[in-house]
């Protein structure tokens, strides 16, 4: 069984499993019919695991099931566009990721997606860990080698991505703007596709989460030099945090799982829909199977989820910019 199988397996039975009754308190008026979660994305990946657990969990919570739709295809736009013509009842759902509200329309001007304006920002599922490894046989060994080493410019630094103007593309470019360090780009066809060559050193650094590079790191291939975030990482002691050593503007990289409704849904069932996700991040067994997911579960309200959508945008666009990149 591959892992994507397992995790999905995992997720599935444990959404299976969430009976816990917190949200009946909305089960009087809202909700009071069918939710149908839409997924940008392909089955059996993070994003469609997430969106199971939390349909799971408003299955067997109130009134009716719910159901997950997968609209894979142009990065995550063709869920988005589905989600944005459905009535804006509380009943229709995104279950998005920062790579398809934030960075996509950032990147692709040319699809006319508003993430300010163009959804309903319901609420924040959780995020994932997301780390800066370089190769062992590279030769700097901790953040501070790699800015003395990057700023000399002796030799080039080569950093792996999982495509031009991902997540991978753009961590890597605002790292290198805001410290001055000299790096040049080798983009693969994915992040499984980039691990090797980071390993045997062909590239000496790469971001990527957890779940894609233990494996490595435990068999002690990469090394972690840096965490994105407010905050070291405990499963990563003593490796700093990205706003720790004075680049707050990083975290706006960071990627997370949330829920969007169509533009329009109104503010007292939005209000619901987030105390309902709060809840669902809360009930036992969806922290166990974000636990297993390597996902950091966040509760916040509606108005910091969309205050953070917006300030992440605006990072990013300006990045766009700096570097010179759009695709259309």
């Amino acid at each position: 069984m591959t892992e994507i199988s397992r995790r999905g397996l995992i997720a599935g039975s444990l959404a299976a499993a969430c009976l816990s009754g917190t949200g009946m308190a909305f089960a009087q008026s809202f909700p009071s019919k069918q939710f149908t979660l839409t997924c940008g994305y392909t089955p059996g990946g993070l994003a469609d695991i997430i969106a199971r657990l939390v349909s799971g969990y408003l299955g067997h919570t109130f009134p009716g099931p719910a159901i997950v739709e997968n609209r894979p295809g142009a990065n995550g736009a063709l869920g988005w566009e589905a989600v944005a013509k459905q009535p804006a009842d509380g009943y229709h759902l995104l279950a998005s990721t920062q790579s398809q509200i934030v960075l996509l329309p950032a990147t692709t001007p040319s699809l006319n997606l508003d993430p300010i304006k163009g959804l309903t920002h319901v609420g924040l599922v959780g995020e994932s860990p997301y780390l800066l490894w370089a190769s062992s046989r590279f030769a700097a060994e901790t953040f501070d080698d790699l800015i003395r080493l990057g700023q000399a410019g002796d030799a080039p630094i080569f950093y792996g991505t999982s495509g031009i103007g991902g997540q991978q593309h753009l961590a890597s470019e605002l790292l290198a703007l805001e410290t001055g360090i000299k790096m040049d780009a080798v983009h693969y066809k994915g992040g499984g596709a980039m691990l090797p060559d980071l390993m045997s050193n062909r590239v000496q650094l790469g971001f990527a989460t957890p779940a894609l590079a233990m494996g490595a790191y435990k068999e002690g291939y990469i090394r972690p030099l840096l965490s994105v975030g407010d905050a070291e990482d405990p499963n990563f002691p003593g490796i700093p945090a990205s706003t720790e050593v004075g680049l707050p503007r990083m975290k706006s990289l960071l990627g997370w799982y949330g829920m969007q409704g169509p533009a329009g849904i109104p503010d007292d069932i939005a209000d619901d829909l987030n105390r309902i996700i709060q809840d669902c991040v809360s009930a036992p067994d969806i922290l166990k199977a974000l636990e297993l997911n390597m996902v950091n579960p966040v509760k916040i309200s509606r108005q910091e989820f969309a205050d953070r959508i917006t300030e992440e945008y605006a990072t990013v666009q300006e990045l766009v910019r700096a570097i010179g990149f759009a695709t259309g």
